[in-house]
Parts: C-alpha cells; structure tokens; sequence
C-alpha cells in the first residue's frame, strides 16, 4: 500500500485525502461510482489510486507549499501533453 511506501498510516493517507490536504487528480483517483447504492453504505466498490511520486513529493515539500504547487501545475501540463 502507499501508506507503507511513503512511511506514514492508512489513517494518515485517508485523513489527507478526506481533509482535502491531497487532490483528487493530483495526489489520487477514486475508481468507482459513488452513487452505487453500496458505496452510500460505506461498502461501495470504490477503489483508492495514489500517485505515490506526487505524494512523496507533498510529503517533502508540505512546508514549502509554492514548491508544490509549481511541482502539481508541472503534472497537470505533462498529463495534457504540455509537459517535459
């Protein structure tokens, strides 16, 4: 799991995803329909993908936050085909 892999809880990923602290997108991707009557349940089939680099990177650079930012805009173009 990328809890493991990044050094920190399953309950620390979650809290930073739940919090918003990591975006959907850019730190995760949430596979699955949210409005399956399992997922109102708790029980639903979604399923949690981290980018680990983009993790890794937050968890470096969580105390220079423009740093990050200029590192996630730098994904965003390179999924567009804008990036190196």
């Amino acid at each position: 799991m990328v809890a493991e892999k990044l050094g920190i809880s399953e309950g620390t990923a979650k809290n930073y995803r739940l919090r918003g602290i990591w975006i959907q997108g850019i730190h995760y991707q949430a596979l699955g329909d949210r409005n399956c009557w399992r997922a109102k349940t708790g029980r639903g089939p979604r399923k949690i993908l981290y980018h680990l680099e983009n993790c890794q990177h937050w968890l470096q650079t969580r105390h220079e936050p423009e740093l990050h930012e200029k590192f996630c805009l730098q994904y965003q173009e390179s999924l567009m085909g804008g990036g190196p």
